[in-house]
This record gives structure tokens, sequence and C-alpha cells, in this order.
């Protein structure tokens, strides 16, 4: 058994529990809070960080620039949130 959420989340995919996005999501909220505790320690939300560490984050999650980073996290966040509002549906269903 491993415990980490990675494996967790790859494996739910696979059999069909959640939708395959979330690999992703996961893979690039992941390096991201990991680039954020790296880059400013306690900084609360990305747009604090100056340039140099936002391009160092961009660079860390395989964009061009702050702002493409930015997207890609946002768009990580929606995946995250859509899956866990099908989970929430299909529970009040049954």
């Amino acid at each position: 058994r491993d415990p980490g959420l990675g494996t967790a989340i790859r494996q739910l995919v696979a059999a069909g529990a959640l939708p395959e996005a979330l690999v992703a999501a996961h893979d690039d909220l992941s390096r991201a809070l990991v680039l954020l505790r790296l880059l400013a320690p306690g900084a609360a939300v990305p747009a604090s960080l100056g340039p140099p560490a936002g391009a160092m984050l961009a660079r860390g999650l395989g964009c061009d620039a702050f702002a493409a980073a930015t997207e890609r996290l946002t768009l990580a966040k929606a995946a995250v949130r859509l899956a866990w509002n099908d989970l929430l549906q299909t529970r009040r269903s049954d």
C-alpha cells in the first residue's frame, strides 16, 4: 500500500471513480505548493510574489510566464472543485 495522495488519485482514476483531469490537477497543485513554500514562506496569495519568484514558479510549472502559471493553477483548482461536486451529487442521489 502506498499512502501517497497522488498514487491514490491515479488508482481511483484507473478504477473509474474519479475523472482523469484530477491526475494533472493534483500534480500541478502539489508542485505549486512546494514551490510556493520554497519561494515565499508564509505567503498567502501568489500575487504577493515578486517578479523573480513568479518567474521561478512559472518555470517550475512548465509555463513561460506567471500569468500562464496562474491560469494553469486556476484550471487545476476548477477540476478538483468539479470532481468534488460530482462526488457530493452522487452521494446525495444514492
